[in-house]
């Protein structure tokens, strides 16, 4: 497989992580990467944390480029943060005095032209979150009241109006049978393609 500088990186702090084991450098080894990232990620929901809420964030104008993906979802979990601990950035708690949080990135072909005659396709960036349950947050229908008040308001990416078939953020209570390898089907069919077999965000994400 035709390996990039980013895949490399990824691969490599994915593989020094202490959490790790020599089964998952086995699988590597023989290049079995596939079966290494759905080892992995479910080592984070089976012995790191348990999610609670998976979310969904649909970018608007929509965004081509991971490292664009990655400096948004940045912005996102720095406000959302501060929202939830109710404090400024800098006094954002260390884990685990906060809830984790695992973002990947995807990507989809996505009319980016609605309006007009002869409509264009592009392979463009949406964002899934697997977030741990924390005492802060009762429920799932606080959690969406708190990111539609206090996240989305001056968030360029997030500021265009919700619509019937167009939601910017989606929050639903995590089941484990339907969102724990939610995004492996996304790394499998994307890993050929330029940083397609990153899909996870290593910067953002809170890995153990």
């Amino acid at each position: 497989m035709k390996t990039n500088s980013k895949g490399k990186i990824a691969r490599n702090w994915l593989l020094g992580s202490q959490s790790l084991n020599q089964h998952l450098r086995s699988l590597s080894s023989k290049g079995f990467w596939s079966q290494v990232f759905k080892e992995y990620i479910s080592y984070q929901f089976d012995s790191v944390f348990k999610p609670s809420y998976f979310g969904t964030i649909c970018w608007t104008p929509f965004l081509f480029e991971f490292n664009e993906a990655v400096k948004e979802t940045s912005h996102f979990k720095n406000k959302f943060l501060t929202a939830l601990c109710d404090c400024k950035l800098y006094q954002i708690p260390h884990l685990p005095d906060r809830p984790r949080i695992i973002f990947f990135h995807e990507t989809k072909e996505t009319l980016v032209n609605p309006t007009s005659s002869n409509p264009k396709y592009k392979r463009a960036l949406h964002t899934h979150f697997h977030l741990e349950g924390s005492d802060k947050i009762p429920d799932v229908h606080y959690l969406n009241m708190l990111i539609q008040a206090k996240v989305r308001p001056g968030f360029d990416r997030l500021k265009r109006r919700d619509t019937a078939l167009h939601k910017a953020i989606v929050i639903q209570d995590w089941i484990r049978d339907f969102h724990a390898d939610y995004n492996l089907k996304d790394f499998c069919s994307n890993r050929y393609r330029q940083d397609g077999d990153l899909v996870i965000d290593y910067k953002n994400s809170d890995l153990g």
